[in-house]
């Protein structure tokens, strides 16, 4: 009799090691969105199995029966937006704790329902045959520039990017440009305002202005003073900064053919660029290209 129960015992010890499945890989959730969720499992060998989730709520337990598999790679669906939910693998014969699982987070839901500007289209910054416009929306929008001098025939592509900075080149100097941002997302348009814009002059156009052109003829880690000649008496008004736009300005009132201005309180150590405009007592205002300087190191 005891005979019987000891092979009876190994019988039994042998034939639950022959059904003994173990997890290789998992569980992981992935791919996570507002109302959606893949949940990954991978098993030695199949087995009947099934998933059950449920919100912050347990009374909300939801179960997906998915028959002898191996591999388990089900995404989860109708799920709501930005919610906690727990999650349990139910496997037949799986040596591991009883409770298979874990919990995740899905994504918050953003509906656009128009595109906007965060930040209009704005030039800020022109060459002779070239000018940056920025702007900023507020979903990453694809679309265009359009522009022309008279008509807007000319474009330029943009990327699905929020924040742009564009530099629309091979323009023609001291011209007057119209211009206007086009963008599309999901379905939906938007146009910017038609704006305007004028090319600096090139360099044949600024001899006409300056006998001598400006220069920066002493510099310290503060101070810049900048030096030129015009062909007839002139107010000068020189813009700079660090960046564009130019927003700093040095004014002279006089009308006179030498100029001497200084530019005080600078930054030691740092890039500029400058621009000189000239009116004549007789004429039009007139402007140089943007000229670079860098300020000396603090002594």
């Amino acid at each position: 009799m005891l005979y019987h129960l000891v092979i009876l015992s190994l019988f039994l010890s042998l034939s639950d090691a022959a059904t003994t499945i173990k997890v290789l890989k998992g569980p992981t959730v992935s791919r996570i969105t507002h109302n959606s969720a893949l949940i990954y499992i991978e098993l030695d060998q199949p087995t009947s199995c099934s998933i059950e989730y449920w919100p912050d709520n347990k009374n909300m337990v939801k179960k997906i029966l998915l028959g002898q598999k191996k591999l388990i790679n089900h995404k989860v669906e109708s799920l709501r937006p930005y919610t906690t939910y727990t999650y349990r693998i139910n496997c037949l014969n799986v040596n591991i704790p009883p409770v298979i699982g874990g919990s995740f987070t899905t994504d918050f839901l953003f509906e656009v329902t128009q595109i906007q500007f965060v930040n209009a289209p704005k030039v800020t910054g022109t060459t002779p045959n070239s000018a940056t416009i920025e702007w900023e929306a507020n979903v990453d929008a694809d679309g265009r520039i359009v522009y022309g001098e008279k008509d807007l025939s000319l474009s330029r592509d943009v990327p699905p990017i929020k924040k742009q900075i564009i530099e629309i080149t091979e323009l023609q100097s001291d011209k007057r440009y119209n211009y206007q941002v086009e963008l599309h997302y999901g379905g939906k348009g938007l146009k910017s305002e038609i704006g305007k814009f004028s090319t600096q002059p090139g360099q044949a156009q600024t001899q006409k202005i300056f006998r001598l052109q400006p220069t920066v003829v002493s510099l310290t880690a503060t101070e810049a003073t900048i030096q030129f000649e015009t062909l007839s008496p002139s107010q000068s008004t020189v813009y700079y900064g660090t960046e564009q736009p130019l927003k700093q300005t040095v004014t002279t009132r006089s009308f006179t053919t030498g100029h001497t201005i200084t530019l005080k309180g600078l930054k030691a150590n740092s890039n500029y660029l400058y621009r000189v405009e000239v009116t004549p007592q007789k004429g039009l205002t007139s402007a140089s290209p943007d000229f670079p300087f860098t300020t000396k190191i603090v002594d």
